[in-house]
């Protein structure tokens, strides 16, 4: 207990020592400020534009105002948190606890929780500003889950980051105005230079990283953008840790060091395979995405057909969706096997002909190969159905984009969307074309040859079973 009671303490005066600092005080008033008017005009202006994405999504309103404030309390929180280090040896204002029996622990934590509790507070004072702006406009909506998922996703691991990397920094160096200059030039490499670099993986800050939050279907992206934000949560406690284990004090005991050593190792393993995974993911989904387009070029010379009619009766469950498609082709030529093409992420149940004979069909990821037992004319007319149910890939949608357009920004300053080519909740469902939810004939994109581009018109009848309370709409 008694643990606790002397970080508190030491905690204490280090907040009143930061709340009276001038440059602190200059700094929390001009950035409510600034927060205020841009609230004022853009949730009271009409100009459309930035002010239309913040008012039609809300939970763009806590994010722009956290992602706004998060860049300047970072450069903020490095001159504070390493000027500590600073202050105590020059001003000698640390003897009163150094003759007491402190662990360096407890003086390193207590002066860290100091200035991050301000901090904090300033966070809340922000996030209460527009939660009343909010209020006060007739025309926005208040998304509650959103404060507080923006104040965790953003503020919090920025924080303990960059206060850990200041007071490592400056034990390490021992000059503040070297570690000032070095954190500063980190904060102009990563905004100006590395940006979006490397799937936003130097992008501490969330300046870059797709954040918007949808109303209906929440984050799309939402397990890429926890892992990101523990990459440097984690690294933030490797560095505090590494301060405590390395802090030029005798500690009460000489194995007192040993945990925290531990403690950073763990971290950092932590914080690393947290990137390992965080990059592999993107990786993999790259790799899976050659993979279909070489599929795409082994098969796009293979029979195709046109189809004339499409009947698709579609089934919606919580989690997946069952189709059952009947069809209408006309042969392009002579074969007894034809090539089809269908989301990978979807299995093919039954393929069945005209009179309900089964057919037999091999599948190779996005490729069908329906075999219908005799050889049909060129120009003939076929029927047949396909039963087939799943989940959409994504990483099947736009094979012909580059990868690197794909993980541009999309966005405008204030705000940065995550792509989604396709919605598959409880409560929303939406497929496009490009997600090839029904089984389209040929092959899809290949990059050797064009002949997987066809040209034809086809007759559409479609029949949709949603869950309840749901409302289908085609276009």
């Amino acid at each position: 207990m008694s643990y606790f009671y002397n970080i508190q303490s030491i905690a204490k005066y280090e907040s009143k020592l930061l709340l009276r600092s001038w440059f602190f005080r200059i700094f929390t008033i001009l950035y409510i400020f600034i927060l205020f008017i841009q609230n004022l005009t853009m949730l009271f202006g009409d100009r459309g534009g930035a002010e239309w994405a913040l008012r039609a999504i809300a939970s763009n309103i806590p994010y722009m105002n956290l992602a706004s404030v998060n860049f300047g309390q970072a450069i903020i929180a490095i001159f504070l948190a390493s000027d500590f280090m600073k202050r105590d040896h020059k001003m000698d204002t640390s003897e009163v606890f150094y003759v007491r029996p402190l662990s360096n622990a407890e003086y390193i934590l207590g002066k860290i929780w100091g200035n991050l509790r301000v901090f904090l507070i300033f966070n809340l004072i922000v996030i209460a500003m527009s939660i009343v702006f909010t209020i006060c406009s007739p025309s926005v909506s208040i998304d509650w889950p959103a404060y507080l998922v923006y104040f965790l996703l953003i503020s919090i691991p920025t924080l303990i980051y960059i206060i850990g990397l200041s007071v490592f920094l400056m034990l390490l160096f021992r000059n503040q105005s070297l570690t000032f200059i070095l954190l500063l030039g980190y904060i102009g490499l990563s905004i100006f230079y590395l940006k979006d670099k490397y799937f936003y993986i130097y992008d501490y800050l969330a300046n870059y990283l797709p954040l918007v939050k949808s109303s209906i279907v929440g984050f799309t992206n939402w397990e890429a953008l926890l892992t990101h934000r523990l990459i440097y949560l984690f690294a933030g406690f490797a560095f505090i840790s590494m301060t405590i284990a390395l802090f030029r004090r005798l500690p009460n005991s000489p194995r007192n060091n040993y945990p925290w050593i531990v403690f950073t190792v763990v971290s950092l393993l932590i914080s690393g395979s947290f990137s390992y995974k965080y990059i592999n993911d993107i990786q993999k989904e790259k790799e899976i995405r050659n993979l279909y387009i070489n599929i795409n070029n082994q098969y796009v010379h293979t029979p195709k057909m046109v189809i004339d009619e499409y009947n698709i009766a579609v089934e919606q469950h919580p989690d997946i969706f069952n189709a059952e498609v009947k069809m209408k082709g006309i042969t392009l030529e002579t074969a007894s096997v034809f090539t089809f093409c269908l989301n990978p992420g979807l299995s093919v149940q039954e393929v069945t002909g005209a009179t309900g004979e089964v057919l037999s069909f091999k599948r190779d990821q996005q490729i069908i190969l329906i075999d219908f037992g005799k050889e049909i004319a060129t120009g003939d007319t076929i029927q047949f159905t396909v039963k087939y149910g799943g989940k959409i890939s994504n990483a099947f949608c736009y094979l012909d984009i580059p990868d690197e357009d794909l993980q541009k920004k999309y966005g405008t300053n204030s705000f940065s969307s995550d792509k989604q080519y396709t919605f598959q909740t409880a409560n929303y469902l939406m497929f496009t074309p490009e997600t090839y939810w029904y089984p389209r004939p040929g092959t899809a994109y290949s990059n050797e040859s064009s002949d997987w581009q066809q040209t034809y018109f086809s007759r559409y009848t479609l029949k949709v079973k949603p869950l309840p309370g749901l409302i289908p709409i085609s276009q």
